[in-house]
């Protein structure tokens, strides 16, 4: 399986970094309005905090009352998790065994710590005081209780981080070299099938009569003919209908097959011959192909490996770090 940069979300607080990353761009009214919205789950702490020891593992034991707080941290950060479910605890709790295993190995958390107060800035974004402060009445906790585990989760994050190579970084970079190849083409489809209003692919034409069709288009252009021009008569694409058939700075790792194939090795100004998908002919000029410096995505590339390190320790180390479970 190809492996992609991506933030895989290991608990919900990263899960809240992409929503505020997402909201980013929005204007401030619009953000106030979105974080009035909010309807945070109530937890059930009682029982919770009755127990002195939810689970105990080697080096330490967690309390209800910890473990509740917890529980409230995910509630917090995502108001759709399902903070009352024994199978969504006992995930969380292996979490938070795992937290506070690998906090007390980090000595210096400068960097953790920068990014967790980012992070408190994008949530304070998409949070405004009035929603915040509901929050830690419906969930009963306390704020310095949320920033600590902000905190705890990058110092997990730090600590795998340091544990990577230039080696491992470089055998990542070249691993997901499709997914940080940029290209900006111009293409036309004659196509032979599209989808309709809801949705299901009708044939419009024959793979012969698109065939033909798609040869008159590439002579005209061998011939002079404006590929802009033609995209506007031809392009049956609907997603660079607008565009005149010109995609910018799309992903290779987007484009499947012979589309795939052509735009990754055609030569840049070239004028490819048709080139048969599922959906019919394309004509494909490759306009920039551009690789991004491994320097340019290091630290996503890093981020994604020490959650790559996260989810071995859960799998592998952690079931013999506990002894015993009580939810």
């Amino acid at each position: 399986m190809s492996k992609k940069i991506s933030v895989i979300a290991l608990t919900a607080a990263l899960a809240m970094s992409l929503m505020a990353c997402n909201n980013a761009d929005s204007s401030a009214k619009k953000e106030t309005s979105q974080a009035q919205e909010v309807s945070f789950p109530k937890l059930e702490r009682n029982e919770l905090e009755k127990q002195n020891e939810v689970v105990t593992y080697k080096g330490g034991e967690v309390s209800g009352k910890e473990f509740a707080d917890y529980l409230a941290f995910q509630g917090f950060v995502n108001p759709d998790a399902p903070i009352n479910e024994k199978e969504f605890q006992k995930e969380v709790l292996n979490h938070l065994v795992m937290e506070e295993k690998i906090t007390q190995e980090v000595k210096d958390d400068q960097w953790a710590s920068e990014r967790a107060d980012e992070l408190w800035e994008q949530i304070s974004a998409s949070y405004d005081e009035k929603t915040r402060k509901k929050g830690y009445e419906t969930l009963s906790v306390k704020e310095e209780t949320i920033k600590n585990h902000l905190l705890n989760y990058y110092k997990v994050e730090q600590y795998f981080r340091e544990g990577l190579t230039d080696k491992d970084i470089q055998a990542f970079y070249e691993d997901v070299s499709d997914e940080v190849t940029g290209l900006t083409f111009q293409h036309i489809l004659v196509a032979t099938k599209q989808a309709d209003e809801e949705g299901k692919e009708k044939e419009v034409r024959t793979d012969e009569k698109a065939k033909k069709i798609a040869d008159d288009v590439k002579n005209q252009l061998d011939e002079g003919g404006d590929f802009s021009k033609l995209a506007e008569k031809y392009n049956e694409d609907p997603g660079s209908k607008k565009t005149k058939g010109v995609y910018e700075q799309m992903p290779l790792s987007q484009l499947d097959g012979e589309f795939r194939d052509a735009a990754a090795n055609q030569k840049i100004g070239e004028i490819g011959e048709p080139v048969k998908t599922d959906y019919g002919y394309h004509i494909i000029r490759v306009d920039k192909r551009q690789k991004k410096e491994l320097k340019e995505v290091k630290d996503p590339i890093m981020q994604q490996l020490a959650i790559e390190k996260m989810n071995n320790y859960m799998k592998e180390t952690l079931p013999s770090v506990i002894k015993e479970t009580n939810i």
